[in-house]
């Protein structure tokens, strides 16, 4: 499948310096406090959707073997460089989709962090990558992963943020509107890039499923996960509310 999003391929060099807001060690820690709740003997981890590495990159950092997957080679290629010089973590990255995981029962968890779950955009879609987790995942393991809160998606703002470092400049804006038949938004995104005294202008558009608690509900007992924890954030102390920012699944493999 073609990567629609930009930020993924031709902006991927960006991503990072855009995407500051994300608190990269925080998430992890969030993470690393789940599976010691509920599968502390687990060492080895499937990230999936891992973009450029930084969620596995801290995994890796607490002790655990980290494979790190993405369907964009750019992003894939930033990971790489992150570990570059690095010989004490046991973690790698390869090209791989969501979809259609080439693995067999090797890992005790997966992770999907980021909302990037919310990149299914179809049921057949969101099945398939079910079923691909099932066969990846070892008995009794942990898929985790976060979304948005679809009944905290029902409308489309206006959004402009700007970031820099000491040699490049963005300014994102963003606009769109919301498919209800296909429970989907529409996003339009500008980039404006001053860099190397040149200002450039990028434009590309995102589509992202809304998700809401029943619907996950019915789609993890379907593919045959047991629904452990429905939070309302990366916190085990945050239960799930109807106003919740975010719906955090933590689910185990049944047979």
């Amino acid at each position: 499948m073609a990567i629609k999003d930009l930020r993924y391929t031709k902006l991927a060099k960006y991503y990072d310096l855009t995407h500051y807001f994300r608190n990269y060690e925080q998430q992890a820690e969030f993470l690393n406090s789940a599976i010691r709740e509920y599968l502390p003997v687990a060492h080895r981890i499937l990230d999936i959707a891992c973009g450029t590495g930084n969620h596995a990159i801290f995994m890796a950092k607490k002790g655990y073997d980290v494979t790190g997957v993405d369907l964009s080679q750019e992003m894939l290629n930033i990971a790489k460089q992150k570990i570059k010089n690095t010989t004490d973590l046991q973690v790698r990255f390869t090209y791989g989709d969501m979809r259609d995981l080439k693995f067999g029962s090797e890992f005790d968890v997966v992770c999907c962090l980021g909302m990037s779950f919310m990149e299914l955009r179809t049921y057949d879609e969101i099945n398939s990558c079910l079923n691909s987790i099932k066969r990846a995942i070892t008995p009794n393991g942990l898929f985790i992963f976060d979304v948005s809160n679809g009944w905290e998606m029902l409308s489309v703002e206006t959004r402009k943020d700007f970031a820099e470092d000491a040699k490049t400049k963005v300014i994102w804006l963003s606009s769109g509107y919301i498919d209800k038949l296909k429970r989907t938004m529409h996003l339009d995104h500008t980039f404006i890039i001053q860099e190397n005294n040149k200002t450039a202008i990028e434009s590309g558009v995102e589509e992202l499923r809304m998700f809401f608690p029943d619907e996950l509900q019915m789609l993890l007992t379907n593919a045959n996960f047991k629904i452990e924890e429905m939070l309302g954030d990366r916190s085990l102390e945050t239960p799930f509310k109807e106003d919740s920012p975010y719906i955090v699944m933590i689910n185990r493999s049944i047979d």
